[in-house]
């Protein structure tokens, strides 16, 4: 940490005892939140990943049936409907938890703003609300808005490539199997 950072983190106003205890406190808290954020960003991309992997079970399930019955072969373009049901679930899921990754972002604005040395100075939080994890204070910003936006979230490269080359395979193997 540098000098004058030093400096200015211990250079305070005069305050209470109180106060003092009061903002030691919520530091702590503000730890504790960032710990939690990023234990709940954690239970995000699990469960995206659960979603991914019940995707493919479904997805290959449902290939081998339509291929394995000649009867249905013709049929096996529609199991693009699987992949596309699963990408809408998985960025429905995002959406419902953006707000925590909005909150990820204005911690780490807050901690790396000078509203965190003037909280120090004046040992109380300026400009900043201590535990929301699930970011509820944002659902009216901009940055919320645009980046829940479930055409902006299945456009995610993760998505579009898992759940786009699905959907082109079953396109080619329906196609395929079509003309056979």
């Amino acid at each position: 940490m540098s000098n004058n950072l030093l400096n200015d983190l211990l250079r305070k106003e005069p305050v209470s005892s109180q106060q003092e205890e009061a903002f030691k406190f919520q530091l702590e808290l503000l730890k504790t939140e960032i710990d939690l954020v990023e234990r709940s960003i954690e239970r995000d991309e699990s469960r995206a990943q659960n979603v991914k992997n019940f995707a493919i079970a479904a997805w290959g399930t449902s290939i081998a049936l339509f291929v394995g019955q000649g009867d249905l072969r013709k049929f096996a373009i529609f199991t693009v409907l699987i992949p596309l049901l699963f990408w809408l679930v998985d960025a429905w899921w995002t959406k419902l938890r953006m707000g925590v990754h909005v909150r990820a972002q204005k911690i780490r604005d807050f901690v790396n703003s000078p509203n965190l040395i003037e909280s120090f100075r004046k040992q109380e939080f300026v400009d900043f609300t201590l535990l929301d994890i699930s970011g509820s204070q944002y659902k009216e910003d901009a940055i919320f808005i645009r980046y829940s936006r479930l055409s902006r979230i299945m456009r995610f490269k993760e998505m579009l490539y898992f759940y786009g080359g699905l959907i082109v395979f079953s396109l080619l193997l329906g196609a395929l199997l079509f003309i056979i």
